[in-house]
């Protein structure tokens, strides 16, 4: 029997053990407030963590994430807790596109400022006509001088913006699709216009190295977890995990205590909510919500992870996007990580938006993955299959849809002192780790302007 303890006191109490709520909870560390960290499962980081292969004790990851220099929020969080260092950091951009006939183009940014980088990159490309490349770079310029408040994107999907910009089906398949997969988890055919081009204008009209491509060295766990539970500790606070919030006191319109479920008592001056959209109906704090049907105007959208491990090496590219097939990308870990094992390598391959694919057994989807990578590489054939493991994640992003963005709510609710985190509020960002850890500290903001009025 579980008996009840005496009150402890803190500045802010953050429930939510994702990278929201880490980001959150490292920010206001990192500016002397007292965090605690409440998180209902055994371990921390929601969907951005990692596990050991027992067999060659590899960090696998739930899921593999790209991140790029524009995730400018990520990359503050990742210098704070100081594990910049587990991140491969491209000098400027660099995506090697693979073909099914054994062929291969580049898309490589040159040297010159932005945007000048990137459209002598396009005009590099030997896949396509020089009139593919003149309607590449005339959409360029039309992105760049965009109004992203304009409603009548407000109402396209990226498909019906792309043809009423003339882009051929080659361009939509080889480069369109591809970027949407990446930075959306759908397909053009699904997702709102204005999101996209948000994404596109910071990315290619930004900084140069905006559209360098940010891949991690470590776990996920390891990069982005656990040295930030250590900076919380570190500066004065505490994690709660396997705990929820079982009630709470309200004062003057003001949360002020709550209770977990394990007998402890938490004074506060502040509540940071940053719960998943499908968890919170059935949570005690899902008063303090806007009252939307989430399940209605929010569709989750799946991602499958496929890991491989081969006998000796076969693929020499860190990471490579496959045109034209339900595989989307491949990460070759054995080139990424720093002194990787020479006898073997590790790939993993990303699905997404794969809600389609996401009810087909874990054996069905290995022996896809394996007849499509054949085509793609057919010396792989060669190489002996050592171990695999197919992860899928059916709830692993909302989908972008039209119509989407008035259903986002703020980080502030109708109560004085607590605040919403999450990659599904309003950030003016897909769901993305930038998308989760910029909501944190939109919501941290938010709670240290509160308590400079105290």
């Amino acid at each position: 029997m579980l008996v009840e303890k005496s009150i402890e006191s803190f500045d802010v109490v953050i429930v939510g053990g994702g990278v929201s709520g880490l980001s959150a909870a490292v920010y206001l560390s990192n500016k002397n407030y007292k965090v605690a960290l409440v998180e209902q499962n055994k371990i921390l980081g929601g969907r951005t963590n990692s596990f050991i292969n027992n067999k060659f004790g590899d960090e696998v990851d739930n899921g593999q994430h790209v991140m790029m220099g524009c995730y400018f929020d990520t990359l503050n969080y990742l210098r704070l807790i100081g594990a910049i260092d587990g991140c491969y950091i491209q000098q400027k951009l660099s995506i090697v596109f693979r073909l099914k006939n054994n062929k291969e183009f580049k898309l490589q940014a040159s040297n010159l400022p932005s945007p000048f980088h990137i459209l002598t990159g396009i005009l590099r490309l030997k896949e396509f006509t020089f009139s593919e490349k003149i309607s590449l770079i005339k959409v360029g310029f039309i992105i760049k001088n965009i109004n992203t408040d304009d409603k009548y994107l407000q109402n396209l999907t990226v498909e019906d913006w792309l043809n009423s910009l003339n882009q051929s089906e080659k361009l939509k398949k080889y480069i369109w699709n591809i970027i949407s997969i990446a930075t959306l988890n759908e397909s053009t055919k699904n997702v709102s216009a204005l999101l996209f081009l948000k994404i596109l204008k910071e990315i290619f009209f930004g900084k140069k190295s905006n559209s360098a491509m940010i891949i991690p060295r470590n776990g996920l766990s390891k990069l982005f977890v656990e040295k930030g539970i250590s900076f919380i500790e570190e500066n004065g606070g505490r994690v709660f995990n396997q705990t929820e919030i079982t009630n709470y006191k309200i004062k003057r319109n003001e949360i002020s205590e709550v209770s977990l479920s394990n007998k402890v008592k938490l004074s506060t001056k502040g509540l940071i909510l940053a719960i998943p959209y499908y968890a919170i109906k059935n949570n005690p704090v899902n008063i303090f919500y806007p009252k939307i049907d989430f399940n209605k105007h929010f569709i989750s959208s799946a991602i499958i992870t496929i890991h491989l491990w081969f006998e000796g090496k076969w693929l020499n590219e860190k990471f490579v996007a496959l045109v034209d097939s339900p595989l989307h990308w491949i990460f070759n870990h054995s080139a990424i990580k720093v002194d990787y094992s020479q006898s073997r390598q590790y790939i993993s391959i990303v699905i997404s938006g794969a809600n389609l694919l996401i009810s087909k057994s874990k054996s069905e989807i290995f022996n896809m993955t394996i007849k499509e990578l054949e085509k793609f590489y057919p010396t792989s054939k060669n190489h002996k299959l050592l171990d695999w493991k197919v992860i899928k994640e059916k709830r692993a992003t909302f989908s972008p849809t039209i119509g989407l963005d008035k259903w986002r709510p703020s980080a502030i609710t109708k109560m004085e002192n607590v605040f919403l985190a999450g990659d599904w509020t309003d950030t003016q960002l897909p769901a993305t780790i930038e998308g989760g850890i910029k909501s944190g500290f939109i919501a941290a903001k938010l709670f240290e302007e509160k308590v400079t009025t105290y």
